[in-house]
């Protein structure tokens, strides 16, 4: 996937926020339209939205993953964790995905006896967190790791932490970072 390595931030950010940016505009203009239409739109809007949802875990877990192949022995970090963290995370905000349209969309009012759901949702959504957080935490610290070439402390990757985690703001600080370090490491030397 070293596509996401090479792609500019100014691509990335229309992939992964124009989009679903067009399609929130979308869900707008189609409140005046008949429920029939809504609901073939919706159901379309939501398959579309699936893109840029996918893309930005594959840039997560292809800018962490191959920054960290190309980091010297000493300095690289085992990247199973980081892998699992990205897989579990993209799987669990699907499932949310889905599981809210599907369970809550076409409701009229709340079902009756649905603490099973507020359980189950509540689980997966401390999980896609917990694992999501883990997984952008990683990137920042291969990020720095990748750019000084020594070992960090937690205190000098707390910004690109906070520009991942925030991603609309923080892509046009990290992706020309990413792209910088990616062209070196490609280098023919």
């Amino acid at each position: 996937m070293e596509v996401f390595l090479k792609i500019r931030h100014w691509q990335l950010f229309l992939l992964i926020v124009g989009i679903p940016l067009i399609i929130f505009l979308y869900a707008g203009a189609s409140l005046t339209l008949r429920e029939e239409e809504r609901f073939v739109g919706d159901a379309m809007a939501r398959l579309i939205m699936t893109i840029p949802f996918l893309c930005y875990f594959l840039w997560l877990w292809s800018a962490g993953k191959l920054l960290n192949q190309h980091l010297h022995h000493k300095l690289a970090t085992p990247s199973s964790n980081f892998s699992i963290s990205v897989a579990v995370s993209y799987f669990s905000f699907f499932f949310l995905l889905v599981f809210n349209s599907i369970y809550w969309e076409h409701e009229q009012e709340p079902p009756q006896n649905t603490v099973w759901v507020y359980i189950l949702g509540s689980i997966i959504s401390l999980l896609a967190i917990t694992s999501w957080l883990y997984a952008l935490n990683y990137l920042a610290k291969t990020l720095v790791r990748a750019e000084r070439e020594s070992h960090i402390k937690p205190s000098e990757y707390y910004g690109e932490f906070v520009m991942a985690l925030i991603f609309p703001v923080g892509v046009w600080i990290l992706q020309p970072r990413i792209n910088a370090l990616y062209r070196n490491m490609v280098k023919p030397v």
